[in-house]
């Protein structure tokens, strides 16, 4: 009887010894519940619900190993403690597949020319982030702010954000007042490896620009102040609302009178006419449930800005303005299989008039361009390792309009360009042995331009790395070929007394390769990173304006260009604490052409060296960065007869910022050209001395 008795109470007396254990499963991009997760212990498992939350019953003390397995999650496994008597509650976070796809074919940050933004407080200027990134150079002048990569014209650059391309304006460039760093998580420039997506209109490079992704609820505004009686505002704000919807709208508005002193042989002139005035407006509604998340996005850009022209021709009356409305729409999903499923449409309109009267120009200017976009793309990824598999298409339409407002007769009405594209790219990864990784990256492209004949397009990516016990290393080698199509401008230029379009001319072609070597030592107090890029591009068809026997200047394809050269870079982090970098690029870009006379000359606007560094040290939530720009001779003229002289441009920058609670106070300073060089970036358009910025933030709030 005794015997019994004591099995009763060991029985009764068993939940004592075992508890129940509640845990909350979230995304770690967006803190989002996650529903579906298999939550697995010993022989245990159970299905979080759809707030996330998991119950396992009867989990006896000691010390257990949770995993977390989900179709569109990494596998997470987790080390747990279960004392008797005590219900831990369990709040773990897993990375989706879907945010972590393109890792197969982006390095590592500390490798690549990629920055991280901040979060919360307020930003410089989205140039001076563009500055900071290695190979890059601002290009200023002609009423425009334009972006060339390793010496490229800024029309070849192409510009992505958050997977879609930014619309172009009709010379080709991009429109950089439609961009603001408010909202920006990271800035990437890519010369190599470039994704099949995007490869083909990437000739000279790739600038790869996400924003966050986050559902954050606070509120935050900017005041900012600085040379040539310039200030902005910028208030922003999200919130979360019922159902994972989060709201995002910000706004800033910028106005400058821009103008500035400069030197002259034998005193000093005004530059006059740089006034600008800027509002960017943009809204942002999302949702996240499950497997799948979609975004809408919208925004006006609306400008009016002065036209100052170049020395010998001022336009004193000139003025740009214009506005820019775009509509851009994401959806990712998991299908069945585990295959990602993305897609996005994209939607821009923009009207730009410019004016300009005589004598002050050879012909008087008085005409609105249109120009209208929409990009519709979809891909399918599967990770089947070592392989990741992506093939999708893309369906894009642009059209372009003038309106002369002199004489109608010259009138341009819309002309429209259709573009089919189909891409195929297969990442291989690859470990033989512990800390080596092999990397192959073959990708095709097919381009279907206005229902004519297909041109297709070719790319292999390919890497050995080394990364084990605090060493790294690697090499890397490509070769890729892309186009680049004639811009609206350069087809249906407005026929003037001096020159006309060409609706004939073909695409130019490029065929780019690289090899880059590359080390670094790793230890918790310290970092040291280096590597050299040997790199060559040659281009097919260049477009270029000429004169005829008729005295008027029209685009032609001829020639080649051929640009070779090498860039070094380093970087030191200690005790994070200070950190350095420096790179340096040398080019020689030379001209072959059928005329003797221009046959191995230096290729214009291309500089023969750039280069770029900065020391910043960061203590007690303040920040201080000095920071260099050294850019070569560039010839302005194919003739080499005229050119502009090198210069080199230091920066400063500081920061400090201070919490209290889910306030946070922030204050930024930008003092650029320190030293007040005098100095060129295209010829006849002088550049400003020295000339700073201040801002100061407030924000309340905090991550869902």
């Amino acid at each position: 009887m005794l015997r019994y008795i004591a099995l009763f109470f060991l029985v009764w007396l068993t939940p004592a010894f075992a508890i129940d254990l509640t845990g909350y499963i979230r995304d770690k991009e967006s803190g989002l519940p996650v529903s579906q997760a298999e939550i697995t212990i010993a022989n245990q498992s159970t299905i979080t619900n759809s707030q996330g939350i998991f119950v396992l019953s009867n989990v006896k003390p000691g010390e257990w190993k949770l995993n977390v397995n989900h179709v569109a999650y990494k596998t997470l496994a987790h080390t747990i403690v279960v004392n008797d008597g005590i219900n831990p509650s369990i709040n773990l976070f897993i990375t989706p597949l879907i945010y972590t796809h393109e890792e197969i074919v982006v390095k590592d940050t500390k490798e690549g020319n990629k920055i991280i933004l901040p979060e919360a407080g307020p930003v410089k200027n989205l140039k001076h982030y563009l500055q900071e990134l290695n190979s890059v150079q601002i290009i200023e002048g002609q009423q425009q702010t334009g972006v060339s990569i390793r010496g490229c014209r800024t029309n070849e650059v192409l510009i992505v954000v958050d997977g879609v391309p930014l619309a172009k304006e009709n010379d080709g460039s991009y429109d950089l007042k439609i961009l603001t760093a408010q909202d920006i998580r990271s800035i990437e420039v890519m010369t190599s490896g470039i994704p099949a997506k995007y490869s083909t209109q990437a000739t000279g490079g790739l600038i790869k620009i996400e924003t966050w992704n986050r559902n954050i609820n606070f509120v935050e505004a900017v005041l900012g102040v600085g040379s040539f009686k310039s200030y902005q505002l910028s208030p922003r704000g999200a919130i979360t609302l019922p159902m994972n919807l989060n709201f995002q709208g910000s706004m800033k508005f910028a106005k400058s009178d821009g103008d500035f002193t400069y030197k002259t042989h034998d005193s000093t002139a005004t530059r006059d006419n740089n006034n600008q005035e800027n509002l960017n407006l943009s809204l942002k509604l999302k949702q996240k449930i499950g497997n799948q998340s979609w975004s809408v996005v919208s925004y006006l850009t609306n400008f009016h800005e002065g036209m100052a022209g170049d020395l010998d021709h001022p336009t004193p009356e000139a003025y740009r303005k214009g506005y820019s409305l775009g509509l851009k729409g994401n959806y990712r999903g998991i299908l069945p299989y585990s295959i990602v499923l993305l897609s996005n449409a994209y939607y821009a309109n923009a009207k730009r008039h410019y004016y300009s009267p005589r004598p002050y120009v050879y012909v008087p200017v008085d005409s609105d361009h249109l120009t209208n976009s929409l990009r519709l793309n979809i891909s399918l990824n599967r990770e089947i390792k070592p392989f990741s598999l992506e093939i999708g298409n893309e369906y894009y339409v642009e059209s372009y309009e003038l309106v002369n407002n002199l004489n109608n007769d010259l009138n341009i009405d819309p002309k429209y360009r259709r573009i089919f594209s189909l891409w195929f790219e297969t990442p291989i990864r690859h470990s033989p042995l512990k800390g080596f990784t092999a990397d192959l990256t073959p990708a095709i492209r097919w381009e279907v331009i206005n229902s004519g004949r297909t041109n297709n397009y070719f790319s292999l990516e390919s890497g050995v790395a080394y990364h084990n016990a605090g060493i790294l290393g690697g090499v890397e080698a490509g070769y890729s070929e892309a186009f680049r199509l004639p811009t609206f401008q350069d087809l249906y230029w407005l026929r003037d007394a001096f020159a006309e379009g060409n609706p004939d001319l073909a695409p130019e072609i490029s065929y780019k390769r690289h090899l880059r070597i590359y080390a670094g030592f790793e230890l918790n107090w310290f970092e040291l990173s280096a590597g050299t890029d040997f790199f060559s591009r040659t281009v097919d068809s260049v477009i270029v304006w000429n004169r005829g026997f008729d005295g008027l200047y029209r685009p032609v394809n001829f020639s080649r260009e051929e640009t070779s050269g090498r860039e070094d870079q380093v970087k030191i982090e200690l005790l994070d604490l200070i950190s350095f970098s420096w790179s340096n690029t040398l080019l020689t870009p030379l001209h072959r052409s059928e005329d003797p006379i221009l046959d191995s000359l230096w290729l214009p606007f291309k500089p023969g060296y750039l280069q770029q560094g900065y020391i910043e040290i960061n203590k007690w939530n303040a920040s201080i960065k000095m920071r260099n720009r050294t850019i070569g001779k560039k010839f302005i003229l194919p003739a080499n007869t005229k050119w502009t002289e090198p210069y080199s441009i230091w920066d400063l920058y500081g920061k400090y910022s201070h919490s209290l609670g889910l306030w946070e106070f922030t204050i930024t300073s930008t003092i650029e050209n320190i030293f007040g060089e005098e100095y060129e970036v295209l010829a006849g358009y002088p550049m400003p001395g020295r000339n700073f910025e201040l801002n100061l933030g407030l924000r309340y709030g905090y991550n869902d």
